[in-house]
């Protein structure tokens, strides 16, 4: 349970990081002729988490529509991170659990 708390925490904050590698993509090409927008598409894991891939949209980029995913991609990060202590407290618990019984 706490390694899968963990799993989501660290495949949250992969696919966040991996949404502002896109959406940064889509703004340093902004002027490039014939660019193609991509779009950050998640995915649930059959194993608990999240992934991203780039789905072309077929569009030219728009800035302000990257910025925007940007903040929220950042924000999703930020609270994918927030998991990561809620599992290093369930160990902890578990290992004082665990302690308490074996020397009672």
């Amino acid at each position: 349970m706490i390694s899968s708390v963990l799993e989501i925490a660290s495949t949250g904050m992969i696919a966040a990081a991996s949404a502002v590698d896109i959406h940064a993509n889509n703004i340093a090409n902004a002027a490039t002729e014939s660019y193609a927008a991509q779009a950050a598409v998640f995915s649930p894991l059959v194993t608990g988490g999240v992934a991203v891939f780039a789905q072309e949209t077929g569009s030219a980029p728009n800035p302000l529509a990257d910025m925007m995913g940007m903040i929220a991609a950042a924000n999703q990060y930020k609270a994918a991170a927030s998991l990561v202590p809620t599992g290093l407290d369930l160990q902890a618990t578990l290992l004082q659990t665990v302690a308490y019984l074996s020397f009672r």
